[in-house]
């Protein structure tokens, strides 16, 4: 039938796709991330204190794949903090993260709305940083930009007047 003949289809595809995402071994964005983290690492090791600076490259190579990659560009936004600006770049923009996340759990405001404002805010904080792992979001300006306004209204809603001073 034309019913169990779709559902195979869909079953053999999804099938193939879950072999897709388990074999990383021909996986070319896989490969190339894992390549480029590994030199950069190299980088960052030279200079792990102040890290290696901006405007930065590192030589990649896969076979015959050969290039220079800007360390703004290598999908991982963490490692290219830590890799650019070392131990105290990376060290500042993760104390700013927990200190505001850990005041967004912790708090209790006067205003429910603020409440779920924190919590709002919270979660699409929680998305930005796992987010930041494979993909270069906070070097692009466009993409960047989301979080460091979402930082910022974390920080707005901490001021003496939202905060229930009672249960402080």
């Amino acid at each position: 039938s034309a019913m169990y003949d779709s559902l195979a289809g869909a079953t053999g595809m999804i099938g193939g796709r879950i072999v897709s995402v388990t074999n990383t071994s021909g996986d070319e964005s896989i490969v190339w991330r894992s390549a480029v983290w590994k030199q950069a690492v190299k980088q960052y090791v030279k200079g792990p204190i102040q890290g290696i600076g901006f405007g930065k490259k590192v030589s990649v190579e896969i076979g015959k794949y050969r290039d220079f990659v800007e360390v703004r560009n290598i999908h991982n936004s963490f490692l290219v903090l830590l890799v650019q600006m070392g131990i105290f770049g990376i060290t500042f923009v993760m104390l700013a993260v927990f200190v505001l996340g850990k005041n967004a759990l912790t708090n209790k405001f006067k205003d429910e709305t603020f409440q779920m404002i924190a919590f709002g805010c919270l979660g699409v904080l929680a998305l930005q940083l796992v987010a930041f792992l494979f993909q270069p979001y906070l070097e692009a300006n466009l993409l960047g930009i989301f979080f460091w306004i979402n930082l910022g209204m974390l920080r707005i809603l901490y001021g003496k007047d939202n905060i229930d001073s009672e249960i402080e």
